[in-house]
């Protein structure tokens, strides 16, 4: 398999992102004439709903844990600095 990222993370986000893509483009070809019952296919339609919900989810913890990993990092340099600025007051 080709990994386009350094990180061994970053790869397993790509790869879920392309395989629940995939799934969705696989998954409207059950709308249109090949499912003949409109009922089926407004049933099929919640498993969409709950494919795209998945991926909306799967990416925003992804993305608030690497936000907070952020502000974490930042607060521990500054921190730092000001611990270090009042020590040479004191």
């Amino acid at each position: 398999m080709f990994q386009p990222r350094i990180y061994r993370k970053y790869n397993k986000i790509e790869f879920i992102n392309e395989a629940i893509v995939y799934v969705c483009s696989l998954h409207l070809f059950l709308f249109t004439d090949f499912v003949a019952e409109k009922e089926t296919q407004y049933t099929l339609g919640f498993t969409m709903i709950g494919l795209v919900s998945l991926l909306t989810g799967i990416n925003l913890v992804y993305v608030f844990t690497n936000t907070a990993r952020y502000f974490r990092l930042v607060f521990i340099k500054y921190s730092r600095i000001f611990v270090h600025k009042v020590k040479k007051y004191v």
